[in-house]
């Protein structure tokens, strides 16, 4: 089997990026013309802190999946990994957002982990290939895909074609 990963696309960076810059920009300029010095501090700070937290969940999480062994790195930084034959259930679900289109969501439960998964992350659709293909082989608990789940694995599937 091949080796792949799941992780967040980092052309996201570049939009919170974009928005942090320009947050920034505002501060200074309130630093420069506004009178209310101790609220552009807290304000900066607060901004640096969501920023430099977002940046590193971005950059921390990964999911890499090789010989049936999945390995975990958290948002925050915590390592941990199971086996195939770990997985309790897997959960599909969409979420319908009339602007933007459906979310589309895998969670994974193990007996102490939960991974959630959504459409937008790179490698998604080739873990969905990869779970609907181990499950339609039977190298999943009957039990683990519920009928609602397999079906919109196929439908997901079917759209990426």
């Amino acid at each position: 089997m091949k080796e792949f990963e799941v992780r967040f696309p980092k052309n996201d960076l570049l939009v919170t990026g974009a928005i942090y810059l320009a947050f920034a920009v505002l501060c200074v300029l309130m630093f420069v013309f506004g009178r209310h010095f101790k609220f552009n501090v807290v304000f900066f700070v607060i901004l640096t802190v969501m920023f430099v937290m977002t940046v590193l969940s971005n950059c921390l999480f990964h999911l890499r999946v090789s010989d049936d062994v999945f390995k975990v790195r958290t948002k925050f930084g915590k390592s941990y990994g199971f086996d195939l034959k770990d997985i309790k259930e897997i959960e599909c679900s969409d979420h319908n957002r009339p602007k933007l289109g459906p979310l589309y969501e895998i969670t994974i439960y193990t007996d102490c982990n939960e991974l959630e998964l959504n459409h937008s992350m790179e490698g998604f659709y080739t873990l969905a290939e990869y779970l609907l293909v181990k499950y339609e082989n039977g190298e999943l608990g009957n039990n683990s895909v519920s009928k609602e789940s397999h079906e919109l694995m196929v439908k997901i599937m079917q759209m990426k074609k």
